[in-house]
């Protein structure tokens, strides 16, 4: 969150908007970023007024996302706002001013979440459980992921477990990496737990939890049936379904 106070040191209201450009140590710009206005989403820059002697405070998000981690410098730019085709883009710089800022290097993941295949079977079936994590990469540097998984039974019994190594590179957006697939008789009905832990270098950095289902042979076929079939529009008839 940057967050850029505009000062009007002059007796007359003054217009502008502010942007920031977000510069690497080798001086690339990687990224822009301006205030956006909250009340209207007819313009896509904030068009900031400063009354005479006075001064206002903005807001600039910037989301660091997977950028390298190292020393960078935003600048931080007041300019006229110029209309163009009924909206406001910045225009000449009145002010600019630079500050320097560091990203560390960071190693995360996000939207973890377990895909059993199937999801249920019943009473007594020799299936063959599938086990996928997938996550979202939230990494600025390369890491070495650990994955380990635990299936255990409704009474608490251990069907399967073990761990995944995974490489995750900055190439990586999302990942669906297979953990296990075994086949087990499913003589217990119930809810079997699945657990699945991501670790880093002993860090963890998720947690996830499903449920295989297993249900008695017991089944119920619904059916359905309406009598009569059809009656007449006159305000007496009776459907019984």
């Amino acid at each position: 969150f940057i967050t850029a106070t505009i000062e009007n040191t002059g007796s007359t209201a003054i217009n502008t908007i502010i942007e920031a450009k977000i510069n690497d140590n080798n001086g690339n710009t990687i990224a822009l970023a301006t205030a956006a206005n909250p009340n209207t989403t007819s313009e896509p820059f904030w068009v900031i007024t400063v009354e005479p002697l006075s001064s206002v405070t903005v807001g600039i998000v910037w989301n660091t996302a997977q950028f390298k981690p190292g020393d960078h410098q935003i600048n931080l730019k007041a300019t006229v706002p110029v209309s163009h085709k009924d909206i406001y883009i910045p225009g000449d710089t009145l002010d600019e001013q630079g500050l320097s800022m560091s990203i560390q290097p960071f190693v995360g993941v996000s939207n973890s979440a377990i895909k059993l295949t199937p999801t249920f079977t019943y009473l007594n079936a020799a299936e063959t459980l599938a086990v996928n994590m997938g996550f979202t990469n939230k990494s600025n540097i390369s890491a070495e992921l650990t994955i380990a998984y635990t299936i255990k039974s409704p009474s608490g019994v251990i069907l399967n477990s073990g761990s995944v190594p995974v490489s995750l590179s900055l190439d990586t957006v999302t990942a669906n990496i297979t953990l296990t697939a075994f086949t087990y008789n499913f003589n217990e009905t119930g809810e079997y737990p699945v657990d699945v832990i991501i670790y880093n270098n002993g860090t963890i950095l998720a947690a996830a939890s499903s449920k295989f289902i297993v249900l008695s042979n017991i089944r119920i076929e619904p059916s359905r049936s309406v009598s009569p079939q059809a009656i007449i529009p006159d305000g007496t008839g009776k459907v019984k379904i």
